[in-house]
């Protein structure tokens, strides 16, 4: 009889098959989930830019169809990763409040806004009150940033202060995907002028991008002095108090102020 002899030469190659036919198909696992991941990003990230792009145009053109009375302008709009909203001066909750140094309420205005909100990384980009402001999530901070300035004005010659308030007007409105058009239209414009024995101004901002605004009012009309509140809800509202008491050159300035208030309404339609 012939003696049956134990031998794993051919279960050991199977097993080698095994293992390498595993590891392939983990390192293709692999490679496609992390690949994704940077794919994704990767539009994410080009799809806000789009938008930027586009809240740029949009935010010029609502200032031709304020300044120049434009009857209509159009401008596409791609939206991806995200959502589009109109919301109106009843629903956005920001506004800007005008006081004198005794905190005489001038001038209260709700503002209406146009907005993006992207489903990723917490990024959102607004239009309010003529000004393009943008969030980003920065390691889970938040920070503003304001890339196209409100149209705010000081002349020293005149001691005359120019505020342009723009509210959008329309109904309230989201988009979510595909490509849209948004429509602006001249409404209506006023003017209001009133002349301030002490030449003190105190502007509210209620806002989402309180960092963007506390950093344009500390930075603009470079002649005035400015005092920011930080005390309050500070995450909600930019509350500042500018002087126009001194000359550019420091020395005293002690005329009047006359304080111009042009507002703008423009009807949005997505």
């Amino acid at each position: 009889m012939k003696r049956w002899t134990r031998d794993e030469r051919a279960v050991s190659e199977t097993l080698g098959y095994i293992i390498i036919f595993g590891v392939v198909v983990s390192g293709i696992v692999m490679v496609f989930l992390i690949g994704s991941q940077i794919i994704d990003s990767t539009q994410e990230s080009a799809s806000f830019q789009s938008i930027e792009q586009s809240f740029n145009v949009i935010g010029s053109d609502i200032r031709s169809t304020a300044f120049q009375e434009s009857p209509m302008m159009t401008t596409r709009i791609k939206v991806d990763y995200g959502s589009l909203g109109m919301l109106p001066d009843n629903r956005s909750g920001s506004r800007v409040i005008i006081s004198d140094s005794s905190g005489n309420v001038i001038n209260d205005t709700p503002l209406g806004i146009l907005t993006f909100n992207s489903a990723v990384y917490g990024k959102s980009i607004a239009l309010e009150n003529g000004a393009l402001v943008k969030k980003y999530d920065a390691n889970g901070s938040y920070s503003s940033i304001m890339s196209l300035q409100p149209r705010i004005f000081y002349s020293n010659s005149t001691k005359t202060l120019m505020v342009t308030l723009i509210n959008l007007k329309g109904d309230y409105s989201a988009y979510s995907g595909g490509v849209d058009n948004i429509q602006s239209q001249y409404l209506d414009s006023g003017i209001s002028s009133q002349v301030l024995a002490t030449p003190v101004v105190r502007f509210n901002v209620r806002t989402n991008y309180t960092g963007a605004w506390n950093d344009y009012f500390m930075n603009a009309l470079p002649y005035a002095s400015k005092n920011l509140d930080t005390t309050g809800d500070i995450s909600q509202w930019t509350n500042i108090t500018i002087s126009f008491d001194k000359y550019p050159d420091g020395s005293p300035d002690s005329r009047p102020l006359e304080l111009m208030i042009i507002t703008y309404d423009i009807g949005i339609r997505i």
